[in-house]
């Protein structure tokens, strides 16, 4: 059972962000048009993906909760 658990939660942290990231950039490459929009929508992406590992939400969110807090 607990092997079930590990593979959930690797399942959970690495596949689904990777598979993600991997459509996203792919998306990203179609809908841009020079080398540097794409260089640009990659590095803004990869860093959104970062902040996803450090909070569990987004940052627009933290916006919303604070205002929900009031």
């Amino acid at each position: 059972m607990q092997y079930a658990w590990s593979a959930i939660l690797i399942m959970k942290m690495l596949v689904l962000p990777l598979t993600s990231v991997i459509k996203g950039k792919m998306m990203l490459e179609q809908e841009a048009e020079s080398e540097d929009e794409k260089i640009a929508n990659i590095s803004i992406m990869l860093s959104q993906m970062s902040l996803s590992y450090s909070f569990p939400f987004w940052p627009e969110d933290i916006g919303k909760l604070e205002l929900q807090s009031l």
